[in-house]
């Protein structure tokens, strides 16, 4: 049976449910449960989303962990936030508690953004976004967890972590054709890009010891960079360490010597790129890669790919609302590989995560070399601020565009004496510029 057939949605207003294609049924919460079970097979599965505008009809509490009680239901009733089992097969959403489509102004537009999800995505809302992009993932997937952890100590990408920013070490006062403003830049889909074409480790773990050559990292994995001989290359480029990694590894893990640090095989490959170009040698003193590879995610990145671009073309009121809910799924879904599901499931895979944020890393970086002009910030996972003269001035060489992975101009430009005040702050005020310049964007 499809997704399709095996699942039913529908909109709950104060005294009737709205169905995606926009037709009505009269219904009180008294009956709802015994209704919908007779009106549907034994084997599909129904979400009811109840509207804020029937918070009141349906007695529902403020708070979502009194839902269970205000509905007579086991504390354990709760799937996910905002979500209730009232049967094996029938369950309650409820926008206001998960934050998923909250905001509809009425139960038929929240229904139409339902419908518009489903259309674009090709299944309906599970859950959460990333639970949905999760379960796309799991239709494609025929391959297997390994049996054993890798055994790395790693530790994860700074530029992965949304608060963590880099500023520029001096900052000398700026000639007026330099420009007298600051402008927020940002990357389209810097996620969703790094999931498409991306290699990702497979089956067992393969233990190896170096030296080698980093250039040579050709298979999805860990690998133990010794970063020493490049440090002086990178530090001249005025741009951020893109190898630059959390401040602790995982629990428990021995702290590395300086200079070293495991990365996977995205940023080993983009050392020996830069290794090659400054004239040295940048060796991997271990590695542990995986016995296969696959490209899972192809197919899911162009789905939400286009899904993407329909909406940013959209007129529909309700567009921005599945936007959001589209840009949640792969953004968290990145996450959810490693912190959402639990094990033996096979979409639990820590090490798909570490392999994509390495790739956003490395590929933003590449592409912030490309431009001209150096940024005096970076951060907020995917932000870069530049100098600029004007409204219209773009840094020659930065690729701006529609497409995954281009930049494009966020929010309005700030007076540079405001942009360097917060700077001699520190690394405290480079990320209080980024993020204010990101909230008025």
């Amino acid at each position: 049976m499809s997704t399709q057939s095996a699942y039913l949605e529908l909109v709950a207003g104060p005294d009737r449910l709205f169905s995606a294609s926009g037709a009505e049924v009269r219904m009180t919460r008294a009956d709802l449960v015994g209704a919908i079970e007779r009106a549907t097979s034994s084997s599909r599965r129904v979400v009811v989303w109840v509207h804020e505008t029937a918070f009141s009809a349906w007695g529902l509490p403020d708070e979502p962990d009194d839902l269970p009680k205000a509905l007579a239901m086991p504390p354990d009733a709760r799937s996910s936030p905002g979500w209730v089992r009232l049967s094996k097969d029938v369950h309650v959403a409820i926008p206001d508690y998960s934050g998923d489509f909250a905001g509809t102004a009425t139960p038929a537009e929240l229904a139409r953004a339902l419908a518009m999800f489903r259309e674009l995505v090709g299944i309906g809302f599970l859950y959460s976004a990333p639970s949905s992009a999760l379960k796309m993932l799991e239709t494609r997937f025929h391959g297997w967890r390994p049996t054993r952890e890798a055994g790395v100590p790693f530790a994860a990408s700074a530029f992965a972590v949304p608060a963590f920013t880099w500023s520029r070490p001096s900052h000398p006062t700026h000639p007026p054709e330099d420009g007298p403003l600051a402008q927020l830049f940002d990357r389209r889909g810097s996620y969703l890009a790094a999931w498409r074409s991306a290699e990702l480790p497979d089956g067992e773990w393969i233990a190896q010891s170096g030296p080698a050559s980093a250039i040579a990292a050709d298979a999805p994995g860990y690998y133990l960079v010794d970063f020493r001989s490049l440090g002086p290359y990178v530090a001249a480029q005025g741009l951020h360490d893109p190898f630059a990694r959390a401040p602790r590894p995982r629990p428990g893990a021995p702290p590395l010597a300086d200079g070293r640090a495991w990365v996977t095989q995205p940023l080993a490959r983009l050392a020996g790129e830069l290794g090659e170009e400054a004239g040295v040698d940048v060796v991997v003193d271990r590695y542990v890669i995986a016995d296969r590879k696959v490209r899972l995610l192809d197919g899911v990145a162009a789905r939400l790919a286009d899904a993407r671009r329909t909406l940013e073309a959209s007129a529909d009121p309700v567009a921005p609302m599945v936007l959001a809910m589209i840009r949640d799924a792969y953004v968290r879904g990145t996450a959810h590989l490693e912190f959402g599901r639990r094990p033996p499931h096979p979409l639990h895979r820590p090490e798909w995560r570490h392999t994509i944020v390495d790739r956003h890393v490395a590929n933003t970086y590449r592409s912030l070399r490309k431009s001209s002009r150096r940024p005096i910030v970076v951060g907020g996972v995917d932000g870069a601020v530049f100098i600029v003269s004007g409204p219209d001035d773009v840094p020659a060489g930065l690729p701006i565009g529609p497409e995954l992975g281009s930049w494009r101009r966020r929010g309005a430009a700030v007076p540079i004496a405001r942009a360097i005040a917060e700077l001699e702050r520190g690394r405290v005020g480079a990320r209080d510029l980024l993020f204010s310049l990101m909230a008025a964007a």
